[in-house]
């Protein structure tokens, strides 16, 4: 049993000079609720000791509740779903089953069947009911020692978030966003495929190939009045190359020690809603690179780490503008002391080099005539931190 709670609330202004005089004071006024429930159980039964069998049950109820306004100059300006309250009841029932059926070959299948209803109220009443089956199945064959080959095939279902359906406003980008009454849940189905070698004790290499077929993709749709939402855009794709490599450093005389190397390379698309080409997915980023070493000094009860993200970056298309953000050299840099078994302390810098910020805004949504292109550089904040943390 879960329950989480939260609220907030605060104020945005925002004004430019132009031509020499203040030009009309943009403002943005929110605050909100929101909670969450969940109750789930699950019961593991093993029949033999080549049959599992596991089966439960979920149930959950979550709620937000956002209040905005926005003002142009003092001057009121209607938004879409400025004030509403959103309430979801979930259910959802699985069961899957794990068959040995070789030393060298497990088969699991499972199905999750889930039923919601989420309900609005404020300046959009409505209710909306869904229900979807979730199948999964997976192979795991291992050919020969220290080798593995997984096949998975399986059908997600997104979680929506409950701030997408108010309004919202990025000032600062001049972005003022009405909420969408309509969205539904994306969903995927995943065909994976992955080959895993390991070697010298702890080393592994993975390699794995991923394709998604999206049904009801979310990303940004234009609205009426110049105003834009988060909302579903139709069909897409998302084809994913996954490496990760662990080489322990033991053998090169570094005890304990090992070196890391993990990256994703995704390719999106998607068909534009504004414009009915074809481009990436919003948020998506093409490529992110971490590479780390860690070792353990067992005799001091310590590990210590770095790991080091060479390029970060990633695209948001919306109906108005394109925006590109890339950074280079993060570092994360750790360490952590264990006492005794179960108390942990750790301490973690991050460091950020400068990244870059590009923002191309069309004049229009017809023409997609550019009005300007906006460059700027920011200096990120560095992050240090202290946890503690207790077992028992």
């Amino acid at each position: 049993l879960m329950h989480e709670f939260g609220s907030w609330d605060g104020v945005s202004t925002y004004n430019v000079l132009s031509n020499g005089l203040d030009a009309p004071e943009e403002r943005f006024v929110y605050s909100g609720k929101r909670s969450e429930t969940i109750l789930r159980a699950l019961i593991r039964h093993e029949r033999s000791p080549k049959l599992t069998i596991e089966t439960g049950g979920e149930v959950a109820y979550n709620m937000r509740q956002t209040d905005q306004a926005y003002s142009v100059g003092g001057a009121p300006v209607a938004l879409p779903s400025a004030s509403v309250k959103v309430e979801e009841t979930r259910g959802e029932a699985f069961s899957k089953g794990t068959w040995r059926l070789h030393p060298d070959l497990t088969l699991e299948a499972g199905l999750r069947l889930e039923a919601s209803t989420i309900s609005q109220s404020g300046d959009a009443d409505q209710e909306k009911s869904f229900f979807f089956a979730k199948p999964r199945f997976m192979a795991t064959w291992t050919p020969m020692p220290n080798n593995q080959l997984r096949f998975r095939f399986e059908r997600e279902l997104g979680q929506l978030d409950f701030s997408d359906f108010a309004a919202s406003a990025d000032l600062e980008e001049q972005n003022v966003y009405g909420g969408n009454v309509d969205l539904e849940p994306e969903q995927r189905w995943i065909s994976e495929l992955t080959y895993e070698r390991r070697f010298w004790g702890e080393g592994v290499v993975s390699i794995g190939y991923r394709h998604d077929e999206i049904i009801d993709a979310i990303d940004r749709i234009p609205l009426a009045g110049g105003l834009s939402a988060v909302g579903n855009i139709g069909e897409g794709t998302l084809d994913r190359l996954s490496l990760n490599v662990t080489v322990p450093l033991d053998k090169l005389g570094v005890t304990g020690a090992r070196f890391t190397f993990r990256n994703d390379w995704n390719k999106t698309e998607v068909t534009d809603p504004t414009t009915g080409e074809k481009r990436p997915i919003s948020g998506v980023r093409p490529t992110q690179a971490n590479v780390g070493i860690e070792q353990d000094i067992t005799r001091l009860k310590l590990q210590w780490g770095v790991n080091w993200l060479p390029y970060l970056g990633q695209p948001s298309y919306s109906p108005d503008q394109v925006s590109r953000w890339r950074g280079t050299d993060y570092f994360e840099l750790f360490a952590e002391y264990k006492p005794s078994p179960t108390l942990a302390i750790r301490a973690q810098l991050n460091l950020w080099d400068d990244f870059t910020q590009s923002r191309t805004v069309f004049a229009d949504r017809d023409t997609r005539a550019v009005a300007f292109v906006e460059d700027s550089v920011v200096d990120p904040r560095t992050f240090a931190s202290i946890r503690v943390r207790k077992t028992f």
